[in-house]
């Protein structure tokens, strides 16, 4: 028997519903923060490609280079205790961290 949200939710306490509903809350929130990224990234993408009269092949050798000096440094800085985050930092939504460019890539 299929069971529809509410009765799942109504097993749980008001304390624990309302914890789901406030981490459902910034789950939505970073994944709209992370659209916004990806916007963006691509807006940025087509205006560099235009500006340097490149190709969005030769833009993405360009780019899969940056990544794996990211890549480089990220493992370096690792081996020295460290550790690299690339962070977008927004006024009205949470924090997105940048693990490779690659992510940022519609798919």
């Amino acid at each position: 028997m299929v069971k529809t949200l509410a009765e799942i939710m109504d097993k749980f306490s008001l304390e624990e519903q309302a914890e789901i509903q406030e981490r459902s809350q910034q789950l939505i929130a970073e994944e709209m923060a992370r659209k916004e990224v990806k916007k963006a990234y691509e807006l940025t993408q087509d205006k560099i490609s235009q500006e340097l009269g490149i190709t969005a092949k030769k833009f993405d050798k360009l780019e899969e280079k940056t990544d794996l000096l990211l890549s480089i440094l990220r493992q370096n800085l690792a081996e020295m205790g460290g550790n690299l985050k690339l962070v977008v930092e927004f006024t009205d939504h949470k924090s997105v961290i940048i693990n490779d460019l690659k992510e940022l890539k519609n798919n």
